[in-house]
This record gives structure tokens, C-alpha cells and sequence, in this order.
């Protein structure tokens, strides 16, 4: 223990000695031992996404294509702003394989995740409508989508969030790439009236796809 007025003990190279005894260190300030500096970091950030007040029967809030299906961008960036209930796979060969149904159904912790043909997807789109709280649905390319909303799914608009590069595709921007008969699906689906918006992740600008390809907008 120093006495009042001494200099504390230094080592060879000048560094104040540390107590070798725990019972030697100062006393903890309240604040940190109460956690107040725990409290504030948590605070950092908060409400930056709040999650939206759906109302009860509130249904679709995302219709998605994504070479992907599900990975981060999905349940990480678009879950915590939407808050889904339920994801929708729409694909012919996911559903077809019982691994890759279950590895898709285990990909996102706390919602119900099905594994759909078009054709079951597209007889049963109606049945979200009565389902309380937000869900999405996701397909893996343009011609699914396509297909889906040609077998009779009343779908607005779809968001395409990922279609990466492939052999014979164009690039039109960091994530999105096309060749034609990706831009023959959405030449399809406009011509339907359905709005094709490019954004990958809710702080990415949403833009036409239109916009951004001409060859892919309907005549």
C-alpha cells in the first residue's frame, strides 16, 4: 500500500508496476460494474429498421429472385426490416430433394419455411392472405417467376436481389446479369404487369429493371 504522498513504484523500462494482488487494483466505477457502458452500446443503432405495425391478415411483403433462395441478404437484411412469418421456396428442384428441402428449412431460425412446386405454390397463393403476419416468397430465376405468375399467382411485383454471372450472361450491375431468355421472362412478365424492381438489400437504391436494361423492359 503507498503511503500518502509516495510515487508509485516504476519497472526498468518506466511503466508503472501493476499490483500482482487483485485485491490491490482500484474499485470498479458504478457505472461499469452496473453495466452502464454495455447499456449504451446496445443503445447505438437503435431504430434504425423498426419493424413495421402489420395489421392482422397482412400477407405477401416480398416476392424475390434469387439465384441464392435463402442466405443472408434474405433472412438477415430484408427478415429483420419485414419481420417475415413464413418464406415461400418456390423451386421445382429444391422440392424435388428431400436435402435440399430440409437444409432450405433449417436456413432461417424462427420461421416457417416451405419448400414448393410452381404448380403448388401457384394453387395455394391465395391461402398467405388469411395467414397472420408478414410472408415472403422466393424463387430462384426469372423464368420461375415467370411461370408462377403464368400459372395464375396474382403477383405484383418482384424484387431481384440476385442473379449472378453465368456463361452467355450480361452484366447490368454488381449483382444482377442476364442473358436472353432471362430478358424474355421479363419482357413476360412486364407485358402482365408486373413491376421488376432491382435492390438488393433495403439500404441499396431500388431501381426499374427497366431502367437499368432496356432490353429487358416490354415493348
Amino acid at each position: 500500500m503507498l503511503r500518502r504522498g509516495a510515487r508509485p513504484r516504476r519497472d526498468r523500462r518506466g511503466h508503472r508496476a501493476q499490483p500482482s494482488d487483485p485485491a490491490g487494483l482500484p474499485p470498479q466505477s458504478r457505472s461499469l460494474r452496473r453495466g452502464g457502458a454495455g447499456r449504451a452500446a446496445q443503445g447505438q443503432g437503435s431504430g434504425q429498421h423498426p419493424h413495421p405495425a402489420w395489421p392482422e391478415g397482412m400477407s405477401w411483403v416480398l416476392h424475390r429472385v434469387d439465384d441464392r433462395l435463402i442466405h443472408g441478404q434474405v433472412v438477415i437484411a430484408w427478415g429483420h426490416r419485414l419481420n417475415p412469418r413464413t418464406i415461400w421456396v418456390v423451386d421445382d428442384a429444391s422440392a424435388a430433394n428431400s436435402w435440399e428441402r430440409d437444409l432450405l428449412q433449417s436456413a432461417a431460425p424462427g420461421v416457417e419455411v416451405r419448400v414448393l412446386t410452381v404448380a403448388e405454390a401457384a394453387a395455394r397463393y391465395g391461402e398467405v392472405a388469411a395467414v397472420q403476419g408478414p410472408a415472403f416468397l422466393v424463387v430462384r430465376d426469372l423464368a420461375t417467376a415467370r411461370a408462377l405468375v403464368e400459372a395464375g399467382a396474382a403477383i405484383p411485383s418482384f424484387n431481384l436481389g440476385g442473379l449472378h454471372y453465368a456463361p452467355g450472361k450480361e452484366k447490368v450491375n454488381e449483382y444482377i446479369y442476364l442473358d436472353e431468355s432471362d430478358r424474355s421472362a421479363a419482357r413476360a412478365l412486364e407485358a402482365r404487369g408486373v413491376e421488376l424492381v432491382v435492390q438488393d438489400v433495403p439500404a441499396s437504391r431500388a431501381q426499374r429493371l427497366g431502367s437499368l436494361d432496356p432490353e429487358s423492359a416490354a415493348s
